[in-house]
């Protein structure tokens, strides 16, 4: 059976200022109909450049030097440009990461499903609209006809996610391309959307290349997967296979870098890959991954593996694979100090069973309100009730994690508490005084130490200024330090979140999104602060990435004594790194306690619910998959009762 699609040999190269980058070397995967090949990997591995020339929509200064790629046996770079419209969007489609980019503001989302339609297939004006709003039948937004005239501002992310999701398959696609479809939702938003691909997937009969760093979504919906690495294929193979017992030593280190939803005793530090991701200008002679590799052996510095069978339907390019397929090396053989380490370093956060820090009594916060015209008009205010009487407390020391769904309520209350938002009603009280009653030698004193570590460090950190610059801040605002004391001060900052003194020089345009969010987490500690809100600091980093950020942020909680607030949509990394717990709901707290009390039966219905969405790499775990029906209410008017019986399944 001709594949529907087939990379062959593919090299890519990049043309820099600073010389050629060669994103992928000799790529070769196919994928069927029906079927769905995930690709997993670090950032900059080169998985969406992958996606990038099957769709033809290179970068300017990238070429492919190179293979091909075949489309049901029609190699696609040797299509013209009005040959090659007739494929792209209508028999080959693409969902992006970010689904604002690819939705225009100016216009609805059914003229934007219309439009789709309209070029490639044609029709009335009639008949492509009723298309369109079928589309978005299909895709299972409520009310298809009115969200048609809505524009995407007006819809949540997952909204947003299902309308590209329709427009890619408005012509009923042979393949259809998914970069990080998932990225940034929540689990029950993420849960339905992956049961929606799939349904598509039967409905369609598509091939689905599906890219992620997920690999918990990855062994939900793939079929079979390939493991990428700074632009080589190191491993491929059935999904389950390879997740239940890897042979390739890079597949193992990811895995290894994921936290598991288990009960303290039984927790582990996290083991991210050691050392950096390989200078794409500069690759290791032999075998691409050796100066990370735990089983690198001499011949590894020497020798480039190929991508060889090493089992029914699976290639390794490991010359060690048959060890790892033994089992004389491998998970189970890990090395003493690995052992060691692991047993006296638990992943067990610091708690210092001192006073309460952080104190709030029934705060709100609501947004919204009518304009003087609209009131002399008659018109009656409309709040959206945000944040709507919320208890907790944290002590010092202790970590705090606070889970929901997205816009429940957990930023904006995180933002309350440092004084970004100016809460509605309520009390938040820091160290016994209530903040919005401080004078300003208390307030600055306050200022310093309650920081934020924010989730998108891109528009958090000023981009005209040096990572340098950007740590000398605090240091000259909190501590006065100048001259040499700012600048030893600013390097042991960025030793502290292990960079380099040589990142005080670069722009944050210049460092990677994991390296961005460690200098957020410097910045944040070069306070001295007692209080840090965490707002999801690793939603958007590849496993290994998230591994040593959430190790780093153990270390430094530990070091400093502080209390946390970690705000999170991921269950396993709330589980991970807090003491105690708190699941939000439409604004409110509707369960809290000990994190492992709190995770355990029995649960309240949507902590159930949620616990049930999180994807997992354990295809021994048999869990009852439970899917909440119908939207969430509208924070302008909550349901009354307990807000969450619109859609409990119980």
């Amino acid at each position: 059976m001709t594949p529907v699609i087939s990379v062959e040999n593919l090299t890519v190269e990049y043309k820099t200022p600073y010389g050629s980058v060669r994103a992928l070397q000799n790529l070769n995967f196919q994928i069927q109909t029906g079927e769905i090949f995930g690709l997993v990997g670090e950032s900059g591995s080169g998985k969406s450049t992958a996606a990038w020339v099957i769709m033809r929509y290179l970068a300017d200064n990238g070429q492919v030097v190179g293979g091909e790629v075949l489309f049901k046996g029609i190699d696609l770079f040797t299509l013209k440009a009005a040959e090659l419209r007739k494929y792209r969007g209508k028999k080959i489609a693409m969902v992006y990461q970010d689904p604002m980019t690819s939705l225009n503001p100016a216009m609805t989302v059914g003229r934007q499903i219309q439009e789709v339609i309209d070029l490639h297939q044609g029709g009335t004006k009639e008949q492509t609209w009723t298309q369109a709003v079928s589309m978005l039948e299909k895709v299972h937004i409520s009310d298809p006809a009115a969200s048609a005239q809505k524009y995407p501002h007006e819809l949540s992310g997952g909204q947003k996610q299902r309308v590209v999701i329709a427009m890619a398959l408005s012509c009923n696609p042979d393949l259809l391309i998914l970069d990080e479809p998932t990225t940034g939702l929540d689990v029950t938003t993420e849960a339905t959307i992956l049961d929606l691909i799939n349904e598509l997937r039967a409905k369609f009969d598509s091939a689905i290349l599906f890219i992620s760093h997920n690999l918990g979504v990855i062994a939900k919906i793939s079929d079979r997967i390939g493991v990428l690495y700074a632009g080589r294929m190191l491993e491929t193979g059935p999904v389950q296979s390879i997740f239940l017992h890897p042979l390739h030593p890079y597949t193992e280190g990811l895995l290894n870098c994921i936290p598991k939803i288990q009960a303290r005793s039984f927790k582990k530090r996290l083991e991210p890959i050691k050392g950096n991701f390989p200078n794409l200008l500069d690759l290791p002679q032999g075998c691409i991954f050796h100066p990370r590799c735990l089983y690198r052996v001499s011949s590894c510095s020497e020798q480039i593996p190929e991508l060889m069978p090493s089992g029914i339907g699976r290639n390794s390019a490991c010359l060690r694979w048959k060890d790892l397929q033994d089992g004389s090396i491998g998970k189970k053989q890990r090395s003493t100090n690995l052992q060691t380490a692991a047993q006296q370093d638990p992943a067990v956060p610091y708690r210092n069973h001192a006073d309460v820090i952080l104190e709030l009594d029934s705060v709100k916060k609501y947004f919204g309100g009518i304009s003087i015209f609209e009131k002399l008009a008659g018109k009656k205010p409309e709040f959206i009730h945000a944040v709507d009487g919320v208890d907790m407390q944290i002590k010092a020391g202790q970590v705090y994690g606070m889970v929901g769904e997205s816009g429940c309520g957990k930023t904006t209350l995180g933002r309350s508490i440092i004084k970004l938002h100016r809460i509605t009603a309520g009390t938040i009280r820091y160290k016994g005084l209530d903040v919005w009653r401080l004078d300003r030698p208390k307030t600055r004193q306050f200022h310093q130490q309650a920081q934020m570590i924010f989730q998108n460090p891109d528009s958090s950190l000023n981009p005209k200024k040096t990572v340098g610059q950007i740590l000398a801040r605090p240091l000259e605002l909190y501590h006065h330090l100048d001259g040499g004391s700012l600048d030893r001060s600013t390097e042991a900052l960025l030793e502290m979140v292990r960079l380099s003194s040589n990142y005080k020089n670069r722009y944050p345009l210049q460092i990677s999104g994991g390296e961005k969010q460690r200098v957020g987490i410097a910045r944040a500690f070069a306070a001295e602060p007692h209080l840090v809100v965490c707002d999801e600091p690793v939603s958007a980093v590849d496993v290994s990435v998230q591994a040593s950020i959430l190790n780093l942020i153990l270390d430094l909680q530990k070091q400093f004594s502080v209390a946390l607030l970690f705000i999170s949509h991921d269950l396993s990394v709330v589980q991970h790194i807090s003491h105690n717990v708190g699941i939000m709901y439409l604004g409110e707290l509707v369960e809290v306690g000990d994190v492992d009390q709190v995770f355990s039966p029995p649960y309240h219905p949507y902590t159930e619910a949620l616990l049930s969405a999180v994807p997992t790499v354990d295809f021994s775990a048999i869990k009852d998959e439970i899917r909440l029906v119908g939207p969430v209410p509208s924070a302008k008017r909550p349901p009354p009762g307990c807000r969450f019986h619109t859609r409990c399944p119980r």
